[in-house]
């Protein structure tokens, strides 16, 4: 049997998370509301558009009397201004809500969809845009797109800085962006500054810059190799690897 929920955002994660999906009230009124502001806007606009085409056939003396122009359908979650047209981004009256408003936090959505591509990347699979929906709502039962105030998955990912979009072969994969090789280098240095010395065990080093930099292992394949060890010897100059420890040059 599916358990699905329905509530307000402040309806405890005790319950939300015990059902197989969750699904917010707030979402769904937001999205109507969103709607019929859409279709207003809309109305008022083709009205406008009107009223000008019939001051301009009264000054050109032209006697024929301009029909009203049929409205285009107007998609229920988009906007029809701005940078917002046809990006899935829809507006919302709870933008600016704190992020304690109940929903997952961006982060940890990050991060799982970071463990999902490193995990398949293991085994030698790519990760689909489908995968990581329906994986998404079974880790976060509440999970809703709509809920960050986007209509299209694809470009609620593209928002992440970790992550990246591409469409090939009739599908959408995301991988995890590479991060520049001097990046990386100041990001080791600042690791054995905060330590205070210039020799670190490699597990060690690889551990925390990990931490910092989660596109690591998107990185060091992308350079052609498949092992730290062989990465920093050959695409960060200012380190040098002696077996199991890792050491600045002088």
């Amino acid at each position: 049997m599916t358990v699905i929920g329905m509530g307000e955002k402040k309806t405890p994660e005790t319950f939300r998370v015990s059902c197989e999906r969750f699904i917010f009230l707030d979402v769904i009124e937001s999205s109507e509301e969103d709607a019929e502001d859409t279709a207003r806007r809309a109305s008022q606009s083709a009205k406008k558009n009107s009223a000008k085409k019939k001051t301009e056939t009264k000054k050109s003396k032209v006697q024929t009397q301009p029909s009203l122009p049929e409205l285009p359908p107007v998609p229920a979650q988009a906007t029809l201004s701005g940078s917002d047209e046809f990006l899935g981004y829809v507006p919302s009256d709870t933008e600016d809500e704190d992020e304690d408003s109940g929903i997952t936090a961006l982060s940890d959505i990050e991060a799982a969809i970071v463990k999902m591509i490193t995990d398949n990347s293991a085994d030698g699979k790519e990760t689909g845009l489908g995968e990581i929906g329906s994986r998404l709502v079974k880790i976060f039962p509440d999970f809703d797109i709509r809920n960050y105030h986007y209509s299209k998955l694809s470009e609620f990912l593209k928002d992440f800085p970790s992550l990246q979009v591409t469409n090939r072969d009739n599908a959408v994969w995301v991988t995890l962006k590479s991060t520049p090789d001097t990046e990386v280098e100041k990001q080791i240095q600042s690791i054995f500054a905060r330590h205070n010395t210039a020799d670190m065990n490699i597990s060690m080093l690889k551990s925390e810059l990990q931490d910092l930099n989660p596109n690591l292992d998107a990185t060091i394949r992308k350079s052609g190799v498949t092992r730290f060890s062989v990465y920093l010897n050959r695409k960060i100059p200012s380190v040098e690897v002696n077996g199991q420890r890792v050491s600045l040059k002088s």
